[in-house]
């Protein structure tokens, strides 16, 4: 399992979709299988977005 590391461009990212009323569950669900390691065929990848 990997640790995520969030860095102050990554922050300022985030920030400025947050303001902008982005849905952020699509960024979260593929952080998450990141995280997790998780190796998924490229076609699932794809679905996701």
């Amino acid at each position: 399992m990997l640790e995520m590391k969030q860095t102050t461009k990554f922050k300022k990212d985030l920030k400025r979709l947050k303001k902008r009323n982005t849905n952020l569950e699509k960024l979260k669900t593929v952080m998450q299988i990141i995280v997790e390691g998780v190796h998924l065929p490229d076609e699932e990848y794809c679905a996701l977005f």
